[in-house]
C-alpha cells in the first residue's frame, strides 16, 4: 500500500517543485501554490494513517544501532527546512555541550518525532522562530536519557487542551482544523514513539505567545564515546559575525566559542563594516567573516556589497548563510569567490565543517559545505539512475538538468547492472521496485561484482516509497550506502549526492 500510494505523489509533488522554479503568471502561481500544499497536506495524512495503524497494530519494533545524534538533527530540520523558509521562519538547533554524539537506539524513530513536532511548530506559527533544544534529562536515573524541546512563537494552545492534543484525530478546537489543516494524528503518533523510547511528553503554551513540546527519551551510549575535538586550525580564530535575527547570533556564538574562535557579532552589514575596517597598522584583527545574507539577496543591499569587497580587500575569508539550496545567492557567491556557504537551518555540524575546511585551506577557493550542491558547479560526476516509472525519470533528470552532472538512466535493475559494468560511474540512485530485477537484487549484484574486480565500493543511494525502518534495513543489508523516501524533494537529493560524492568512493560501503 504505502509504495502504491506514495510513487504517483513523488511525481506529483516534484512536478509541482519543478514548475516553481519556472516563469508564472500570478494566477498560474496561485494555483500551482494550492496544487502543492494540497498534495503535500494529502501526503501527510497518508503518512500519518499508515504509521498510526503500525504503531497500534504493535507491528513497530524499535532498531538498536550506533548513530549520530547531530546527523539525525540534521535530518529532521532539513527535511522541514523549505516549509520554514516558505513563511520567513528560522529554524535553530542547539545542543547543549554535555550531551553525548553517539547514541545506540532508532534514529529513524527519534527522527520521525522531531520531523513531526517541527511540522506542527511551523503550521502553527506565522513570524519569529522554531527551536530544537537538545539537554540532558536532569535528575534520570539511566546515562543517555536526554530531553528535546521544540519550541516556537506561534499561535498557542488553550490550558484545557494540553493533554487531550495527544489524542487521536485531536486539534485545540474545530477552527484550528479548518484553518490550519491535519488530521491531529502527528502527536498522538509521537506520544506511542515517545513511550516506545522508554520516554515521556508533555507540552507547555501561552495563548498568542507560542509552545514548547518537550519530550525525553533513552538510548544506550557506546563505550568508545567519541568526544569533538576542535580543529588547531580554529582556536583564537577572530570572527567576526553578522546576523539580523538574535536566535542564530546566539547559536552560532556559542558554537564557535566551544571551539576556541574568538567572536564579535553585530546584526547589520553598516556597523560590520565599521568593524572590519577598523584596522591597526593597517591590519583588521579579523581573519573570518561569517555573514547571515536572510531573505536578501547577496547583492540586494549597497552595505552588503561594501562589506564584502572590504573583507575580500582586508584577505578576511567570507562564509555566507543561505535561507534555500535553490537560491541564487549560492550560484553568486562562487561568482564572487567567496570562501564557503552553510544552507539553513544552522547546526553545529554543518557550520565546523565549513569553517574548518576554510581555515585549514585545503578546499578550493570556493570551498562549501558538504552537504550542498550549487547549481552550475562544474563537476566531471557521472550518475546511474535506475528506475522502472518515466515519470520518476524524467523527474529526477530534471532536478539535476543544470547541476553540471552526467546522468545515465536504466529502466531495471538488470539492464543498471550492465551499465554498471560497462562504465564507470560515481554514484548510482537505485529504485528499489522494479521488473526483471529489483534494485536490491541489483545492488547485491554491483557489491559482489566489485569484491570480484577489486574495484572500490561506490555510493548506492536507494529511492523507495517505503518509508517504515524495515524497508531501509533492506536497503542496507542489500549494500545501499543511503535511502531516500518518496516523493523526494530537489533539495533533498542533491545534498544526498553532494554528501556521498565528496565522501568518495572507499567511505561508500
Amino acid at each position: 500500500m504505502s509504495h502504491e500510494i506514495r510513487t504517483p505523489m513523488n511525481a506529483i509533488i516534484g512536478m509541482s517543485d519543478l514548475l516553481s522554479e519556472g516563469s508564472l503568471s500570478l494566477e498560474q502561481q496561485e494555483q500551482l501554490g494550492i496544487l502543492r500544499r494540497s498534495s503535500t497536506n494529502l501526503l501527510e495524512i497518508i503518512n500519518d494513517i499508515l504509521d498510526l495503524a503500525k504503531v497500534e497494530s504493535g507491528s513497530i519494533g524499535l532498531e538498536e544501532v550506533r548513530f549520530d545524534l547531530h546527523e539525525v538533527l540534521d535530518k529532521a530540520t532539513e527535511l522541514m527546512a523549505l516549509r520554514a523558509q516558505e513563511k520567513g521562519l528560522e529554524i535553530l538547533v542547539s545542543v547543549a555541550s554535555d550531551v553525548p554524539i553517539e547514541l545506540i537506539g532508532d534514529p529513524h524513530r527519534l527522527r520521525q518525532v522531531i520531523v513531526n513536532l517541527v511540522g506542527n511548530a511551523i503550521k502553527f506559527t506565522e513570524r519569529g522562530e522554531v527551536a530544537v533544544r537538545v539537554t540532558n534529562e536532569a535528575g534520570a536515573n539511566q546515562p543517555g536519557t536526554l530531553r528535546y524541546a521544540v519550541s516556537d512563537t506561534g499561535i498557542g494552545i488553550p490550558s484545557d487542551m494540553l493533554t487531550a492534543i495527544f489524542e487521536r484525530f485531536t486539534q485545540a478546537d474545530g477552527s484550528t482544523t479548518r484553518l490550519y489543516g491535519g488530521t491531529g494524528l502527528g502527536l498522538a503518533i509521537s506520544k506511542q514513539l515517545t513511550e516506545l523510547m522508554g520516554g515521556k511528553i508533555w507540552v507547555e503554551s501561552s495563548l498568542g505567545k507560542g509552545s514548547v513540546f518537550y519530550f525525553t527519551a533513552r538510548f544506550g551510549l557506546p563505550q568508545d564515546q567519541t568526544t569533538p575535538v576542535a580543529s588547531p586550525d580554529m582556536v583564537g580564530v577572530q570572527t567576526l559575525l553578522v546576523s539580523s535575527n538574535e536566535g542564530s547570533r546566539k547559536l552560532v556564538e556559542e558554537a564557535l566559542q566551544s571551539w576556541g574562535v574568538a567572536v564579535s557579532q553585530t546584526r547589520d552589514e553598516e556597523s560590520a563594516l565599521m568593524e572590519l575596517t577598523k584596522v591597526g597598522g593597517g591590519v583588521t584583527p579579523h581573519s573570518l567573516l561569517l555573514l547571515d545574507l536572510g531573505d536578501i539577496d547577496l547583492d540586494r543591499t549597497p552595505n552588503r556589497t561594501k562589506l564584502i569587497k572590504a573583507a575580500k580587500d582586508h584577505e578576511v575569508s567570507v562564509i555566507v548563510f543561505v535561507s534555500d539550496v535553490r537560491s541564487s545567492n549560492i550560484r553568486h557567491a562562487y561568482s564572487l569567490r567567496l570562501d564557503g556557504y552553510v544552507t539553513k537551518p544552522l547546526t553545529k555540524k554543518k557550520l565546523k565543517s565549513v569553517i574548518d575546511a576554510t581555515m585549514k585551506k585545503t578546499a578550493s577557493a570556493t570551498s562549501h559545505d558538504s552537504s550542498n550542491t550549487p547549481t552550475g558547479l562544474d563537476q566531471d560526476v557521472a550518475i546511474l539512475l535506475a528506475d522502472d516509472s518515466s515519470d520518476n525519470l524524467f523527474l529526477i533528470q530534471s532536478y539535476l538538468k543544470h547541476s553540471g552532472f552526467q546522468l545515465d538512466m536504466a529502466e531495471t535493475g538488470k539492464v543498471a547492472f550492465e551499465m554498471y559494468k560497462a562504465r564507470k560511474y560515481d554514484l548510482v540512485l537505485m529504485d528499489v521496485q522494479m521488473p526483471v530485477m529489483d534494485g536490491h537484487t541489483a545492488t547485491r549484484r554491483i557489491r559482489e561484482w566489485e569484491k570480484q574486480s577489486n574495484v572500490s565500493p561506490i555510493p548506492i543511494i536507494a529511492l523507495t516509497a517505503h518509508a517504515y525502518q524495515e524497508e531501509m534495513q533492506k536497503s542496507s543489508e542489500a549494500g545501499c550506502s543511503d535511502h531516500l523516501t518518496k516523493p523526494i524533494k530537489k533539495n533533498i537529493l542533491l545534498n544526498a549526492i553532494q554528501k556521498w560524492i565528496e565522501q568518495g568512493p572507499r567511505q561508500a560501503d
